[in-house]
């Protein structure tokens, strides 16, 4: 009956001792992505029949040499190197974390050779004497953790670390998709560099015919001049993408971990690519789950909300329990008798009350933590659905210039058709036929590039999708579709 009437002044006296946290608490919350509008181009561009991109997106374009350029940059690039680095160090955090909960253990030894006072509590014999002080303890030590302090530290380790795993995944989609983008490049030079030399090869017979005509007296130095002039320009700009081509090589080999030389011995690509822009119908809220980097940042607002919810913990009283047993004596030789025994038991409340103002200052840390990644979070998405929509926006518009490019084409081909007729008919000049030959293949070159830049735009595309990344087969902390903030008692 006594101890059921001191239980309440008990627990008064526990809650009374609780350090005031009272107007401290984060001030943002996430946002959903389905209150962000997708818009008309997105809308118009989805379709049931549509997949997220696949893990090996890039394989779609048909060519060996850039599937074991992209292998090679995967497995020796320095950035993805420390990328691993950082998820080994986020991992074994995790491990100390787990290892930090339970029973603490502990067994030691000392042995000391000490002058024992004469003015304190000892054994007359060893009083302003010297004797060994030994003993040799085991300590077993246990937090009731009432609020759950372990757990939440434990739970934001591994939001961490799994954060730390998709900026990895994020960081390999960013190295892909670089490589993919300058194959692209390096593709285009070397198409380029052809459409030059059939360029040149006409402009040097341009020339022959210029010159044949002024000698046969049927023609100008005006006409041998203008042919003439033509080929210095056109060598210059094929040096020019020699140069880009050389360039790139240095750039595909840098990508791959490796030194210039690396990439001598790259031939020229072999493409076949066709870009889309179709997206899969369940976009936007698909990106949550599907966009790396915009998992990491899910998790790292869950982390930032173990660690405020641990930070609260510490307002409460907490008890830990105490035990210890071994043996201890002022003589050496007396240390492994019975009667050296020593043990005890006992609790140890921790009342955090006289600790207010440090433990308010580190909850007001974590809370601002905690609202920075929630602002990181939010704006992730928006970026998102922005890069999404500005591929989206581009591949659309690239297929119109491409459409308007190739009716110039298809009248540029009918132009050096008729002007082939008339030469042949003798109504005009082989100049004639090669100043049309000459704008068919500026015709050509106009339409190359833009099919390249939808290309590029098509590879941007995917990796704003994710790259074939699945955040719901790594778990549930992966699968759940927005960030969550637990409050403890």
């Amino acid at each position: 009956m006594r101890v059921c009437r001191l239980a309440p002044l008990v627990l008064a006296a526990i809650l009374a001792a609780c350090a005031d946290m009272q107007g401290i608490a984060p001030q943002t919350q996430p946002a959903s992505i389905r209150q962000l509008s997708a818009g008309q181009d997105l809308s118009r561009a989805q379709s049931d029949a549509v997949q997220w991109p696949q893990q090996q997106w890039w394989k779609r374009y048909g060519d060996p040499q850039l599937d074991a350029l992209v292998d090679r940059a995967v497995v020796g690039n320095p950035s993805l190197a420390e990328s691993r680095a950082r998820l080994r160090a986020a991992t074994a955090a995790t491990a100390a974390a787990r290892a930090a909960t339970g029973n603490d253990y502990s067994v030691g030894a000392s042995f000391d050779r000490m002058r024992y006072s004469e003015n304190v509590l000892i054994p007359p014999e060893a009083a302003g004497t010297f004797f060994w002080n030994s003993e040799v303890m085991a300590d077993v030590s246990r937090d009731l953790d009432l609020w759950h302090r372990e757990d939440y530290v434990v739970e934001g380790a591994l939001d961490r670390q799994q954060a730390v795993a998709c900026e990895l995944q994020a960081a390999r989609l960013a190295l892909q998709s670089a490589v993919v983008d300058s194959y692209l490049r390096f593709a285009l030079q070397f198409a380029l560099r052809h459409q030059l030399q059939d360029q040149l090869a006409d402009a040097r017979h341009g020339l022959d015919i210029a010159s044949q005509q002024l000698a046969a007296g049927i023609g100008t130095d005006f006409d041998v001049e203008r042919a003439r002039g033509e080929i210095p320009d056109l060598q210059a700009q094929r040096q020019a993408v020699d140069l880009q081509i050389e360039l790139l090589r240095h750039q595909l080999a840098a990508l791959a971990g490796a030194g210039p030389g690396d990439a001598d011995a790259l031939e020229p690509p072999q493409l076949n690519v066709q870009a889309a822009a179709a997206l899969p119908a369940d976009l936007p809220a698909g990106l949550l789950g599907r966009r790396p980097d915009i998992v990491a940042r899910r998790l790292t607002v869950e982390a930032d909300a173990r660690d405020v919810d641990a930070a609260r913990t510490r307002f409460y009283p907490d008890i830990n329990l105490r035990a210890f047993a071994g043996l201890a004596s002022i003589k050496l030789d007396s240390l492994l008798q019975a009667n050296s025994l020593q043990a005890g038991f006992g609790p140890a409340i921790s009342l955090p009350v006289f600790a207010g103002n440090s433990l308010r200052a580190n909850l007001r840390g974590r809370s601002a933590s905690y609202d920075q990644a929630v602002a990181e979070y939010n704006a992730s998405l928006v970026d998102a659905l922005h890069q999404v929509a500005d591929q989206v926006s581009t591949i659309e518009s690239l297929a119109a210039q491409i459409d308007s490019r190739q009716q110039r084409l298809d009248s540029a081909e009918r132009t050096a058709s008729l002007a082939r007729d008339r030469f042949q008919a003798g109504l005009s000049n082989y100049l004639d036929v090669l100043d049309a030959r000459r704008q068919l293949r500026a015709a050509r070159t106009r339409l190359l590039g833009l099919r390249y830049q939808q290309m590029e735009a098509a590879v941007a595309l995917t990796a704003a999708l994710g790259g074939g990344f699945d955040g719901s087969s790594a778990g549930p902390r992966l699968a759940s579709t927005a960030p969550t903030r637990r409050n403890t008692p």
